[in-house]
């Protein structure tokens, strides 16, 4: 006699309030300029001028992403003068690297089909 379950069980790893902070995190980071600015970023600190001028960019369009890379916590700002300059958070992209891995790791990853299951849907 098969057993059939009433109720599917959860199997959750992670806190549903953190898949949501990652979840807005890649957002974050989904757009490509913002990806792009990230990137330059990881050479060192550098100011608007410099991504605009690298990457080819306008200087609104740059201001825009770095403020919403900057409000998710993704980067550092650090005034000089009549300057910003602006620098990766390396901490913040450890925890998203973190919990990447901690979701998607191969090695915790199972392969097993619907029918190795003990559950049956009715």
């Amino acid at each position: 006699m098969e057993t059939v379950a009433t109720k599917p069980q959860q199997m959750t790893l992670v806190e549903p309030n953190a898949l949501e902070k990652f979840a807005a995190d890649l957002r974050v980071i989904a757009d490509e300029r913002r990806l792009r600015i990230l990137e330059f970023l990881t050479t060192g600190e550098r100011c608007v001028c410099e991504i605009t001028e690298v990457l080819r960019l306008s200087q609104p369009l740059v201001s825009y992403h770095l403020a919403v890379l900057r409000e998710a916590g993704l980067v550092h700002d650090r005034r000089d003068a009549h300057w910003i300059y602006y620098s990766v958070n390396i901490e913040r992209f450890q925890e998203i690297g973190a919990f990447y891995w901690r979701l998607f790791d191969p090695r915790h990853i199972s392969v097993a089909t619907h029918s190795d299951r003990r559950v049956r849907c009715s």
